[in-house]
């Protein structure tokens, strides 16, 4: 086509064509945008992983104590920003007891059972007492941003002549809203299948840490979630985290 002259029909076609493709081409980029770069970091889940360490750190020199160092680090591997609750540690001083050696039927039996149940069993000794000897705050940090990682250490001390090892365990609640909910703990004694009695009423009876998360209300008052829709809706979520070392 000279100049001065109108586009043929084929010319004006084919602009258009050019026209819709440039158009096309922008929609689909801005679309990969707003899908990679928004929704897709809105809608994945978040969590936190937990890395609990126990190691040996000397002895006192007042006594049998030994101290032990419990290096704790947590990191926010999502790519939205969460929000930590109380989160906690307590430790556990486990004595241990020989026991006669059980029939391999009973131990397979026993085994298959502990198994289920997220627990183990030891064919030549059990747990004559566990006894909480330690329990703190954990991080004092009350948010996490994206990929970012915080890092504790405590050194507490147990007496070696008491106790043959030593369990710790972490929690760690979040929420992906910044305020309007906590999370309460409460120290009770309670059997292993969850029901109560008092200290002194056998080996199996032992103080248990248990926690909820709740809705923040007037004078302080908490009210336990108990809506499922509620507990996602707010992104809630804790992560607990458990290691044993041996006093030997």
């Amino acid at each position: 086509m000279t100049e001065g002259q109108a586009p043929t029909g084929g010319e004006a076609i084919l602009t258009w064509v050019q026209i819709v493709a440039i158009i096309g081409a922008a929609a689909w980029g801005a679309y990969t945008f707003l899908y990679e770069q928004i929704w897709v970091p809105a809608t994945a889940p978040v969590n936190i992983s937990i890395d609990l360490q126990l190691k040996k750190a000397g002895v006192t020199s007042s006594g049998p104590m030994a101290a032990i160092a419990m290096h704790v680090s947590a990191t926010n591997p999502s790519s939205r920003r969460i929000y930590l609750l109380s989160t906690a540690w307590f430790v556990r001083g486990i004595k241990l007891q020989t026991t006669d050696s059980m029939d391999t039927a009973a131990f397979d039996k026993s085994a298959a059972a502990k198994v289920q149940s997220g627990d183990y069993v030891e064919k030549y000794s059990n747990v004559a007492t566990s006894d909480l000897v330690a329990v703190g705050s954990l991080f004092s940090d009350w948010r996490l941003n994206p990929k970012e990682t915080v890092e504790r250490t405590y050194v507490i001390h147990v007496p070696r002549d008491k106790y043959d090892a030593i369990e710790a365990t972490t929690w760690v609640p979040y929420v992906e809203v910044p305020e309007g909910y906590s999370y309460v703990y409460s120290i009770q004694q309670q059997y292993p299948d969850g029901r109560s009695c008092q200290l002194g009423a056998g080996v199996e009876c032992q103080e248990v840490i248990t926690g909820a998360m709740c809705r923040q209300g007037a004078n302080d008052l908490c009210t336990p979630i108990s809506s499922v829709k509620e507990f996602t809706k707010i992104g809630g979520g804790y992560e607990r985290s458990e290691a044993q070392l041996s006093l030997w």
